[in-house]
């Protein structure tokens, strides 16, 4: 559970303007900034909230991704874990410990890829067999709430809550809230869209 929290964790997406609009124009938005983006690279910060215990857990790392199935998101405190997607290749990385899988052969890594691809182009949102979304506005920002259709999801996540900033057409923060209660808010900074990335960062061992 605690991986697949994690690996859940990467879902990101595209931004629209906050002004009214139909659910159809604001996918559409969505799509168009997805299409421009080939190349991403951010820091995060992660808070998760425990609900049986009055305690919020920090952590950091950076992300990095290529369109289009090319993405690595790596913890660097306060301990060490990376997720790397290169291709139909998962590697899951703990300290020396190293896992990868293949998405083919693996139905739960297959519809967990799919999830986080979904989330970095944009798909997700107009993927009505996986999801039921809503739209909203909260002050500056616009709020797309996914609600997990699929029965492996439903178990990890009742709904996830996507934030965007009216500037640049990009996530700002993921909000990921379990049956149980717990909750995991993730804030992406620093983001540079369409910059060079070393090939070497998504190498898996």
């Amino acid at each position: 559970m605690k991986q697949a929290t994690i690996i859940i964790s990467f879902l990101l997406l595209s931004i629209l303007p906050v002004k009214a609009q139909t659910d159809n124009e604001i996918i559409a938005n969505i799509e168009k900034a997805s299409k421009e983006m080939t190349s991403l690279q951010c820091s995060f910060t992660q808070k998760k909230q425990v609900s049986i215990i009055d305690e919020v857990i920090t952590s950091s790392g950076v992300l990095y991704y290529l369109r289009d199935t090319k993405l690595c998101w790596e913890y660097k405190k306060p301990y060490s874990y990376k997720f790397i997607m290169n291709g139909d290749k998962v590697m899951l990385k703990s300290g020396n410990t190293v896992n990868v899988f293949d998405t083919k052969s693996n139905k739960m890594f297959s519809q967990i890829s799919k999830l986080i691809i979904s989330g970095v182009d944009g798909s997700g949102i107009s993927d009505k067999t996986r999801f039921d979304v809503s739209f909203a506005t909260k002050g500056k920002d616009v709020v797309v709430t996914l609600v997990p259709k699929t029965k492996d999801i439903k178990k990890m996540f009742s709904e996830v809550l996507l934030h965007f900033d009216v500037q640049g057409y990009f996530i700002k923060e993921i909000e990921m809230i379990e049956p149980s209660g717990d909750k995991t808010d993730i804030i992406l900074t620093d983001r540079i869209i369409n910059k060079s990335i070393d090939e070497k960062v998504f190498h898996i061992e």
